[in-house]
């Protein structure tokens, strides 16, 4: 036993220092997974009239691409209800799409049609690829955080 966790570790230190020579020393870029992993440990914020609720990001590409254009800065659109159970407004922007039938919940948010940015604060079932859902929050909570029924809002999304 002793000699396989000696071999374990020679390999493991022989992986870390591959490299060697005078470039050893300089960082080395990150890869996608790196990248990616990083994306997905941050905290999303969304805010509504000074109110804030953290969103916790589904894994999938454009959950990758919003948050890196998060990375340049705060992204901000106008919301609307739609039907009594969503806001949903235009980002100004397209993200990769990965339609699937889905019937959400509140708090849940989709992205449709590429473009648009779906909040629920009720249930519907349609083709969405998923964006997050907002953390801890009750059905009227959500409500009374995305004013609906009350018409437009600003919304702001940020690292």
């Amino acid at each position: 036993m002793k000699i396989l966790n000696i071999l374990v570790m020679t390999a493991v230190a022989f992986c870390c220092c591959s490299k060697g020579g005078e470039n050893a020393a300089e960082p080395q870029p990150e890869t996608i997974e790196d990248t990616t992993q990083q994306i997905m440990n941050q905290e999303i914020k969304i805010s509504i009239n000074g109110q804030s609720r953290i969103v916790t990001l589904a894994e999938n590409s454009a959950t990758n691409e919003l948050a890196k254009k998060l990375q340049n800065g705060a992204i901000t659109y106008n919301a609307d209800d739609y039907g009594g159970f969503e806001k949903v407004g235009a980002l100004g922007f397209s993200l990769t799409a990965d339609d699937t039938r889905i019937t959400t919940n509140p708090g849940d948010i989709m992205l449709y049609n590429g473009s648009q940015l779906v909040i629920f604060y009720g249930s519907n079932t349609w083709n969405y690829t998923p964006i997050g859902k907002i953390n801890d929050a009750t059905a009227d909570e959500l409500k009374d955080f995305l004013n609906a029924g009350e018409g437009s809002v600003a919304i702001t999304l940020t690292l």
